[in-house]
């Protein structure tokens, strides 16, 4: 297989400026920083990009039921609370997807254990979902039934980030 200066030289480039261009072909399964077969990552990518979208989208929502002073919504402070708690974290911990997928593509430490990749996801979905549902439907000043699901999210999302970061100690 010719090297990339080789390859410059024949199509009558110099070897420094063929050096700079990076094809597709120059990567070899060593160099490449993220395996794009691998499952686990590509999954976390797409399911961290549609939290991300879903959870701003969410944000648009809310500042739109704001700005046109919605009564339902501004008159009813737990729902807000809740209903804000609900929108922050859907975007943090899609961001936190995003780094895992990133980290669990360059290491391939995060891809090997299963537990981990699918607790940091159903966590990612238990925590914001509980907080909205617990702001739809609420007995006075006390959240809804929907609140029992945060604890349980933050409980699985706690546990892949745990489990992380002693796989990097232990490295």
């Amino acid at each position: 297989m010719a090297t990339k200066s080789e390859r410059g030289k024949k199509a009558g480039k110099s070897g420094r400026q063929s050096e700079s261009l990076l094809d597709e072909s120059d990567l070899t399964p060593a160099d490449d920083p993220a395996p794009s077969s691998d499952a686990t990552v590509l999954a976390h990518s797409r399911f961290a990009m549609t939290l991300l979208f879903v959870a701003l989208a969410f944000g648009i929502v809310l500042e739109t039921l704001h700005g046109f002073k919605a009564v339902t919504y501004l008159m009813d402070p737990v729902r807000k609370e809740f209903w804000s708690l609900a929108h922050f974290h859907g975007i943090g911990l899609a961001l936190v997807n995003l780094v895992y997928s990133s980290w669990a593509g360059r290491t391939g430490l995060g891809v090997r254990n299963r537990s981990v990749s699918l607790s940091l996801m159903a966590g990612s979905v238990l925590l914001p979902l509980g907080f909205f549902l617990a702001g739809i439907a609420h007995y006075g000043s006390d959240p809804g039934l929907g609140i029992f699901l945060a604890p349980v999210g933050a409980a699985l999302v706690l546990y892949a980030i745990g489990a992380i970061a002693l796989t990097l100690w232990k490295r």
